[in-house]
């Protein structure tokens, strides 16, 4: 650890830690859509904690993930409460109110102060990543830049940026993936036993985080299989105390899992029965479909990423063995399930990045010693431009796309909300959409476009309009004047559409057939939840429908 130390360079690396902190704490309201639900997962986290702030019961009764992050949460959330209080934020514990869900990525948030906490606790976390990145690529390559490279790509990456500005648990649990990982690799390279000690109680804590990554077990053991400096009885005690730190982390960071075994296993056997029967519109060959999503966020990740989990395993041998287990293990994981989500490929992604920084080294390595040694003097400086060059490259699909991810601008999904809100604040639209008065326009919407309460209006939601099977037929059947269809939905279909040529077709009949709408069409950004992303389409079905719409039109515009 002190060699690893020693030959670091710290005001580089503290400016890539600075960048990357502030690229994952600048715009935490990134669509714009507070005080709206944004990403369908946020509750999860979000309700146990606040539930627990408010009751004092430290069982999240929710087992869908484990409990780590919903404790984390809670401890931030709980101070920035108290803090909060000090200054007038909050009068009692009845101000900190839950988020109201009413179908997938649709709700209101209580208290948004406090979901802006728990996304600023992610993204500091998140940021903290880039330590074992660092200590792990530094621990597996020769020179000195390379780990300031992986670094570079961690901080940049888009799709980390994003899971990073997210109260979930993805970011979190990836942290603590990869330093389990980071210290596996170390325990193996300077045969410190505390090494491996931290590397079982960091994998407990990424299983605690999310349940899959209990498959950093095997390379926890590893480390102690493949030493050849331990005999076996040396071996046989180190396994047994190894296993022990990572389940005994694990059971002491989501304890209900055991002391409430009967909701637990409920939530966990649906959990399993979800992604091993399908999730509508993410079923299909997950193999190929997270090589696909790896290629769009950044090629150079598997271009480099993977002949450097090659490089490593050659060069490195056995102490690159719980890297390459890890990456290879949890892929094989993943890759196996039936339902493929992006956020579920996101330690791979990391991991992946110390591979591109491996296989850099090994290329310059590779170069003649002319080429490495040739250096540009700028000022007190003096560049490689063959490092210069390599470490730049990976780095250009995230620099083409760093504009979207500084400049605000609502998404689609929060200006269909604000054109929502704007209506009821009218004397008309307030009669026309609520059940204060009669007729009240039927309203329908499904999963990824606008809130409305479904107390005070008369809507009803589904997570798909081609649930039923019927389509417009059915919205016409049940006189419903309004209908309300989101991108985040209907993109799923549309991206296969053999095998959903059912719901393409539904689709197509109300883009075809009806031609009174309004279309939300916000900016491409890379921070908004992907399935939130993209459009919402308000289409005007009746008589009363089309009325409401000319009206509000002519309102709205003044």
């Amino acid at each position: 650890m002190k060699s690893l130390v020693s030959k670091w360079r710290p005001i580089p690396f503290i400016l890539i830690v600075l960048l990357a902190l502030f690229l994952r704490l600048w715009r935490l309201d990134y669509g714009q859509e507070l005080p709206y639900l944004a990403h369908t997962d946020e509750p999860t986290q979000y309700n146990p904690a606040i539930n627990m702030i408010k009751t004092g019961d430290l069982n999240p009764h929710f087992f869908n993930y484990p409990s780590l992050t919903i404790y984390i949460d809670a401890a931030v959330m709980y101070v920035g409460y108290w803090v909060g209080r000090l200054f007038g934020a909050f009068k009692s514990m009845a101000n900190l109110q839950p988020i109201r869900t009413a179908q997938m990525a649709v709700g209101v948030v209580g208290t948004p102060q406090m979901l802006l906490l728990g996304r600023a606790t992610t993204a500091v976390i998140g940021t903290l990543t880039i330590i074992p990145v660092y200590l792990l690529t530094r621990s597996l390559a020769e020179r000195r830049w390379v780990p300031l490279a992986s670094a570079a790509m961690l901080a940049l990456s888009t799709a980390h940026i994003r899971f990073s500005h997210y109260m979930t648990v993805d970011a979190i649990a990836t942290f603590f993936a990869v330093s389990s990982v980071a210290a596996c690799t170390l325990a193996l390279t300077k045969t410190r036993k505390w090494l491996l000690w931290l590397a079982a109680i960091s994998g407990g804590l990424a299983a605690s985080s999310k349940y899959n990554y209990a498959v950093l077990a095997l390379p926890v053991a590893l480390v102690t299989l493949v030493d050849p400096s331990l005999w076996v009885d040396d071996k046989i005690k180190r396994l047994w105390t190894s296993g022990l730190l990572f389940c005994l982390t694990f059971l002491l960071a989501s304890p209900f899992v055991l002391l409430d075994y009967a909701e637990a296993s409920r939530d966990i056997a649906h959990e399993m029965r979800h992604y091993a029967t399908g999730h509508l519109g993410h079923t299909g060959n997950s193999f190929l479909w997270y090589l696909e999503y790896l290629w769009k966020e950044n090629p150079f990740a598997l271009l480099l990423g993977v002949p450097g989990l090659v490089a490593a395993a050659w060069r490195r041998r056995r102490a690159a063995i719980p890297f390459v287990v890890a990456a290879v293990t949890y892929y094989v994981l993943i890759g196996r399930q039936v339902v493929h989500f992006d956020r579920n490929a996101l330690p791979v992604l990391v991991l992946l990045h110390v591979g591109a920084g491996v296989a850099m080294d090994t290329i310059v390595s590779w170069l003649p010693a002319g080429v490495r040694e040739w250096r540009l003097a700028l000022r007190a400086l003096k560049v490689s431009p063959a490092f210069a060059l390599l470490a730049v490259v990976p780095l250009l699909p995230s620099l083409w796309v760093l504009p979207s991810v500084l400049t605000p601008g609502p998404g689609g999904k929060a200006m269909a909300q604000a054109w929502f809100d704007r209506a009821l604040e009218t004397p008309y639209g307030e009669r026309m959409l609520t059940k204060k008065y009669f007729p009240a326009l039927n309203v329908a919407a499904e999963a990824y476009t606008v809130y409305l309460d479904p107390k005070e209006c008369k809507v009803k939601y589904w997570s798909s309009v081609t649930e039923s099977g019927y389509g417009l037929l059915e919205f016409q059947v049940f006189h419903f004047d309004i209908a309300v269809l989101g991108s985040g939905m209907f993109d799923r279909f549309y991206q296969n559409p053999d095998v959903y040529a059912k719901q393409v077709a539904i689709y197509d009949e109300f883009f075809e057939k009806v031609p009174d709408r309004l279309a939300f069409e916000g900016p491409t950004d890379p921070l908004l939840f992907a399935e939130g992303n993209g459009q919402v389409y308000v289409f005007f079905l009746t008589e009363q429908g089309r009325a409401f719409k000319a009206e509000m039109e002519q309102v709205l515009q003044q």
